[in-house]
């Protein structure tokens, strides 16, 4: 774990450590109705941070996780995953409520992906802010699953947040 330790430190620039995580943790129910209807897509209503370094500093302040979605204009996945998935209002709309979300072109941010060991694209990561590895999803999926799947990560970071500052207050 070292060796992939030290690899990170190229990442400095951007603030983000990446330590892998085992994700265990039960998402919270849906709401009734939550993602019921996919009648309609529109185009992402989510707001995206322009680096993964404005990414970091918000999701420091705000202690929300970030998640990284790595992408590329000529994958058609990615483009599946956009129109269908996280463009749905609802899906938007806890995306914006509940992370600091950031895209990154697989093409143009190589060196990042190489370290977060990306390799087959849509690929979603979350991060604890402090560069922690919560969640690593590939390929699309449907909102549900989706939501499922980020959900369980954010209870997660959650959980160690708890645990993390829990033995300061002793």
């Amino acid at each position: 774990m070292s060796s992939f330790k030290t690899m990170l430190q190229v990442v400095v620039m951007t603030g983000v450590i990446v330590s892998a995580s085992r994700l265990t943790a039960t998402p919270p129910p849906l709401p009734e109705g939550y993602l019921s209807s996919f009648a309609s897509f529109r185009k992402s209503a989510v707001s995206w941070e322009k680096s993964l370094k404005a990414a970091h500093q918000h999701a420091k302040q705000t202690n929300k996780p970030i998640l990284i979605l790595f992408e590329a204009s000529w994958c058609r996945y990615c483009k599946k995953l956009d129109t269908q998935t996280i463009s749905h209002p609802k899906m938007a709309s806890y995306i914006n409520k509940t992370f600091i979300p950031v895209r990154l072109d697989l093409d143009r941010d190589k060196q990042i992906a190489k370290i977060l060991g990306v390799k087959k694209i849509p690929c979603t990561i979350i991060l604890t802010p402090e560069g922690d590895m919560l969640s690593k999803q590939v390929g699309f999926e449907k909102p549900v699953t989706y939501y499922d799947k980020i959900a369980k990560a954010r209870e997660l970071q959650d959980k160690v947040h708890q645990v993390k500052y829990s033995r300061f207050s002793r």
